[in-house]
């Protein structure tokens, strides 16, 4: 009982001690001071930012006041007022230490700065986003090709093992992986899908990217239908540059791109288009991309910002693409020509409105897809409509708290009208067929609340979305809690936790909505500090989901099980940076009778990059990747099926077979050359440098006797230039 009573007076006075440093803290001395527009009206919301590292030490309230604790800068500070539609101000540690109230007064915007175009348009969800992009960061971003979502490939939480822009996010697959764009979902991000190389590349154009910030897990809730990490994309609110015209040309592709200002620089109207064309990019490779055939891609878009009002603005995103792609490919033991049309257009209009410290917004997306494949006697045919809408409302209650809701209904129809093997074994185009046709709907409708409260050193976010169950839908609830501790300028740690619920993307091997859902779990480490950068990262997640296998030639419930850790080093010295991340990946799996490893468990994954930077001469970028090869289900023997006059193969055990492991050394220069109004930009990349053989797939013979390998992508060089006028 002694005891006890002694273990109760040391907590008894831990706390009263807690308690006297918590008082303590939060009687220290405070920066105080109040926000003004030019005729003298407070102006809410305005970013308090560190400009050294860009974190946050406040934002105004309502009548323009703010308020934090000197100790959070030091005498060598420069402290921005940032908010959208005004000029950013800046002010020292001298200016704002004057013991007095501060009064600071905002310009309606006529210059805007890089970090304000950020900053005016800043998610709520951004603190606990492990990282964001703008559109300099994507060009200069290495092995990105310039490519908003290929930029992502080389950053250590991507375990990207399809060579693909497809984002692959902590051991998921790209299915899971959503990328947003203007607050709408975009599925299927990619184009020419079915390409080895140049065609792998995102749906959208960098030129017209403000920022994109990258969850590596735990996706927020203010967004659906996403049960592994998430991109978040918003496109620009104003022009950044002068040039009216982009002229673009590559072995591959011609392209084009115009922007017009309507009003000053808030307003404008840009317009794009692309050719890609195989001829020169194949015949100067052509020992390395002989199962190339041709392949021809024509894309435009459109990206129109309209300012109504000082509190009102609509835009549209448009763009449409079609693709044909012709190329050998295998499945087995057959090998033949693939054939692969693709005609696709999605728009995404928002309408935004400002009323004090509400924000409102509707965003509507539509996306048409008509898809056709023919291989053997494969001959499949997919139609793709979905619609989205939403109904979103920001409010900031105070300078610590604010709220978003909303409502969503995403509708998708999917229609399939194929041709089948009777025989999945059976491919030749003679083999027997069959034909499906089935036409899939679903409709998803979505409550959702997500929230976020500053405190001394750092944010807590919350969320919680509930779906409205239609039909044969399961009832569920998703929730999360995020914690972003702030320890000082330097050091910061994100705590994720949730369990998030979706639907899979029906294709041809799985064909219906199932319910798809990830319980997850993340710890995130940041340190910054002058020129060096270091991230380290512990991670759970248990998700189920259908998966087909080929073993039994049928898709069924699984559990996957994944676990994590991250650890990436980054430095900047004279004109060079230097990046180095390792990856440990352990995945396993249960179909309902056992447990099994995934095939993309893995001791290591090493990623590295030197880049150097110099205008005058040029920028040059050198990167590696090194990982095992993927676990595969090797076939071991086959019988003879006369009904399907075909060899049908037999399967050893799961997952017990390994491919070679896989590495591959990049190369990428530019060179950028002004001349008066006249930019020119030219560029060039070697992948695989060293010509590694790295094997993607198993192949085999006629009988399954013999065993050979399809590979990745070999030695490739590309090369092209643009002229900004």
């Amino acid at each position: 009982m002694l005891k006890n009573s002694k273990i109760n007076n040391r907590i008894l006075l831990l706390f009263v001690l807690s308690v006297i440093s918590l008082l303590k803290a939060n009687s220290q001395e405070t920066i105080k001071g109040k926000i003004m527009d030019k005729e003298g009206n407070p102006v809410f919301a305005v970013n308090v930012i560190l400009k050294s590292n860009f974190s946050p030490l406040t934002i105004s309230d309502l009548d323009g006041k703010f308020e934090f604790q000197k100790n959070k800068i030091n005498q060598k500070d420069t402290i921005l007022f940032s908010c959208m539609g005004y000029n950013s101000v800046e002010k020292s540690y001298n200016e704002l230490n004057s013991g007095k109230e501060i009064a600071i007064t905002l310009k309606e915007n006529e210059i805007a700065l890089d970090e304000v175009t950020v900053l005016g348009k800043q998610s709520i969800s951004k603190e606990f986003s492990v990282k964001e992009l703008d559109r300099v960061s994507i060009y200069m971003a290495p092995a990105s090709s310039g490519d908003p979502l290929r930029a992502i490939t080389l950053l250590p939480y991507s375990t990207n093992t399809s060579e693909s822009a497809n984002p692959e996010i902590r051991g998921s697959s790209s299915d899971y992986s959503r990328v947003i764009v203007n607050n709408v979902p975009v599925y299927k991000p990619v184009r020419n899908s079915q390409l080895n190389g140049i065609g792998h590349f995102s749906l959208l154009n960098t030129d017209l990217i403000g920022n994109q910030l990258v969850y590596a897990g735990n996706p927020p809730l203010k967004f659906g239908n996403s049960t592994s990490g998430l991109v978040e994309v918003e496109t620009i609110h104003r022009l950044e540059t002068d040039s009216k015209l982009k002229f673009s040309s590559s072995l591959a592709s011609v392209g084009l791109l115009y922007s017009q200002p309507l009003k000053e620089k808030t307003s404008f109207i840009q317009l794009y288009g692309n050719f890609q064309f195989s001829i020169g990019y194949t015949s100067l490779n052509r020992k390395n991309l002989d199962y190339i055939k041709d392949f021809r891609t024509y894309d435009v878009g459109l990206n129109y910002r309209q300012e109504l009002s000082k509190k009102t603005n609509i835009n549209i995103y448009s763009y449409a693409v079609k693709e044909n792609y012709n190329a050998d490919n295998v499945m087995y033991n057959f090998c033949s020509n693939m054939y692969s049309t693709a005609k696709r257009n999605f728009n995404i209009i928002n309408i935004n409105y400002r009323y004090k410290n509400l924000y409102f917004s509707i965003n509507n997306g539509t996306n048409f897809a008509l898809t056709k494949f023919v291989f053997g006697n494969y001959n499949i045919t997919q139609k793709d409509l979905q619609i989205y809408t939403s109904l979103d409302s920001k409010i900031y209650l105070n300078s610590n708290i604010s709220l978003q809701g909303g409502v969503n209904h995403d509708h998708s129809k999917i229609s399939f009208n194929n041709i089948l093997p009777y025989y999945y074994y059976a491919m030749k185009e003679t083999d027997l067929s069959y034909s499906f046709k089935n036409t899939e709907r679903n409709n998803n409708i979505e409550a959702y609340l997500y929230g976020k409260i500053n405190f001394n050193k750092g944010v807590i976010g919350f969320g919680l979305r509930k779906n409205a169950p239609t039909k044969k839908q399961d009832n569920y609830l998703s929730y999360q809690a995020n914690v972003r501790l702030n320890m000082n300028d330097n050091h910061s740690m994100i705590l994720s936790g949730g369990k998030y619920n979706g639907y899979n993307i029906p294709n041809y091997i799985i064909e219906d909505f199932s319910n798809v859902s990830s319980n997850q779990i993340s710890l995130d480490y940041l340190y910054n500090k002058n020129n060096l950068n270091i991230t380290a990262s512990a991670y759970y997640r248990k998700d189920k989901q259908p998966v087909f296998y080929q073993e039994t030639g049928g898709v069924t419930p699984t559990i996957i099980e994944t676990y994590g850790v991250e650890f990436s080093l980054g430095y900047s010295f004279s004109k060079f940076n230097v990046n180095a991340s390792y990856v440990y990946l352990f995945a396993e799996m249960n179909d309902g009778e056992k447990w099994f490893d995934a095939d993309n468990r893995m001791k290591y994954i090493v990623k590295g990059s030197i880049n150097y930077y110099n205008n005058k001469i040029f920028n040059a970028s050198i990167n590696f990747i090194a990982r095992p090869g993927l676990y595969y289900t090797p076939i071991t023997s086959s019988v003879f099926d006369e009904e399907a006059n075909s060899n049908k193969p037999l399967f050893g055990t799961l997952f017990s077979n390994q491919y070679n492991s896989y590495s591959s050394v990049d190369l990428s220069i530019n060179k950028i050359i002004s001349w008066g109004k006249f930019k020119f930009t030219t560029f060039a990349s070697l992948t695989n440098i060293l010509n590694t053989s790295n094997r993607e797939k198993a192949t085999y013979n006629e009988d399954y006797s013999k065993r050979s390998y399809w590979l990745y992508q070999k030695r490739i060089l590309y090369f092209g230039a643009s002229i900004a006028l």
